[in-house]
């Protein structure tokens, strides 16, 4: 993402925490990134489009700063959740006034990306929490890390909203050390009883299977990681209003089909068809090696 993206990214995460998104005009943002409205248009095509950009930025911003802990092959399995968890306590804290307008703004517009995006991020958190508690608790903890994984999640967003919504001042390590112990408490409960689990790797293989995906690049097919660059094609061209949001839709919905262990050909051949019906640069060549890769499987 260029640096004038994030400038304009930092500027409305700013002014939605102050009035509101609905509240907050394209103009204000253009005066708080410091450029002229039109230069703003020529980067984000519309108020939606910069808050889901927003939201996308923020997450990977999170993701990025948990994946240090999670590659760090000198921690313990308990040490790296630990710190994850702590991780996230800091990146919601560092945004609270842009979390805190999320969570008291009414009617935000919700289209198909943004039930994608949240799909992702439920499952990114609950695959992180869930891969973390059973390398604590081994083979005899496994069955029970999804059960887990939920509780713990719950915990989080519970303490979040006591720290955001009810402004209460709680110390992330502080909270962190509290929730590793009580998840000792649960998942030893568990494994004592030695019960049936709520949740199982097959009931929630969707969730999982997106959360795996973000951060975990050698596990994501070659022909998703494709879609990169039909991204970078269309940011470069002319394309906007309904024709660019017809546009991501049916690139999404390739995205989704390629992600499945195993992708429909004559759904794919069909969306990339219909893709190439856009005048876009640099796009058949790519359509034309997705095609392939996914008839080659």
């Amino acid at each position: 993402m260029s640096d004038k993206k994030i400038q304009i990214i930092n500027a409305a995460m700013q002014c939605f925490a102050h009035k509101g998104f609905h509240a907050t005009t394209i103009q204000e943002i253009a005066d708080k990134a410091g450029i002229a409205k039109g230069s703003l248009y020529f980067y984000f095509e519309s108020k939606e489009a910069l808050l889901m950009s927003s939201f996308h930025y923020y997450h990977e911003q999170m993701v990025s700063s948990i994946l240090v802990y999670v590659n760090d092959r000198s921690l313990s399995p308990r040490e790296k959740l630990s710190l994850q968890v702590e991780e996230r306590f800091r990146q919601v804290l560092s945004q609270r006034d842009f979390i805190a307008m999320l969570m008291n703004e009414q009617n935000m517009p919700i289209n198909e990306e943004l039930k994608a995006f949240i799909f992702m991020l439920k499952g990114e958190v609950l695959y992180r929490f869930h891969s973390g508690l059973a390398d604590i608790y081994g083979e005899a903890g496994r069955p029970y890390a999804l059960d887990g994984a939920s509780l713990l999640n719950a915990m989080f967003h519970e303490y979040i909203s006591c720290i955001i919504w009810d402004g209460k001042e709680l110390d992330p390590r502080e909270l962190t050390v509290f929730m590793m112990h009580r998840m000792d408490d649960v998942m030893n409960g568990m494994m004592a009883r030695a019960g049936k689990p709520i949740l199982t790797e097959s009931l929630m293989a969707d969730l999982l299977r997106a959360g795996k995906q973000v951060g975990d690049e050698d596990d994501v097919p070659l022909s998703v990681k494709e879609i990169a660059k039909l991204h970078e094609f269309l940011e470069k061209s002319d394309l906007a209003g309904k024709e660019k949001e017809s546009l991501l839709s049916s690139m999404l919905l390739l995205e989704n089909e390629l992600r499945k262990p195993e992708p429909e050909v004559i759904i794919v051949r069909g969306m990339i068809a219909f893709l190439r019906g856009f005048k876009v640069n640099g796009f058949r060549k790519v359509l034309s090696s997705i095609e392939a890769m996914v008839v080659k499987e």
